[in-house]
């Protein structure tokens, strides 16, 4: 049924006095009553859009019960069935289980992880210094750069020497620490 395009004022005004559950509730009655999101929006200033007010029509709906599903079975021979039926009165399907949680972290396979400790190997003081005139070049490649130029050059030569002395057991921190960058610019870097 269609209606005008505007709530009465005294609508308007309840509307502008509710909040939270209440508003969404209401909203949900004038819907159901007929008006248009397009008419309960505009009772509010200022103006709400249409879907905000559908949200919270669906919102304050009830939620639907799901359906339950049988569980499959074979079909039994008539005579099994007629006896079974006189034997055991009906009982529900069972109820099924519920869904797995997923596995916490604790649960998890650890992985290999390299931890900074003072006992590993740090970054040789040439090589140190190496990383740190290749970094700032490094920083200013981009794809699309003269795969022969400078940057390019630089950003290859420092993936590969702070790839090896990953493999080597250097730690990515000290590796970051070396090159000026933050630990998650080198961890990308590195591949991990």
């Amino acid at each position: 049924m269609k209606r005008q395009a505007f709530l009465p004022e005294s609508e308007c005004e309840l509307l502008g006095r509710l909040s939270g559950a209440a508003l969404r509730a209401r909203c949900a009655e004038l819907r159901q009553l007929g008006w248009t999101l397009e008419a309960i929006g505009a009772a509010f200033t200022p103006p709400k859009s249409r879907s905000t007010i559908h949200a919270w029509t669906l919102s304050s709906l009830p939620p639907k019960a799901p359906k339950p599903q049988l569980p499959l079975s074979l079909p039994l021979p008539l005579k099994s069935i007629a006896a079974a039926e006189e034997s055991t009165p009906f009982s529900p399907p069972p109820a099924p289980a519920p869904p797995k949680k997923p596995a916490r972290a604790s649960e998890l396979p650890l992985r290999e992880r390299r931890v900074f400790d003072d006992q590993s190997p740090k970054v040789p003081q040439n090589l140190q210094q190496q990383i740190a005139q290749l970094a700032p070049l490094a920083r200013r490649y981009r794809a699309r750069a003269n795969p022969n130029g400078a940057y390019a050059m630089a950003n290859e030569e420092l993936t590969e020497l702070c790839a090896s002395l990953h493999r080597s057991g250097v730690s990515v921190r000290e590796l970051s620490q070396a090159a000026g960058v933050t630990y998650r610019a080198m961890a990308r870097r590195l591949g991990r």
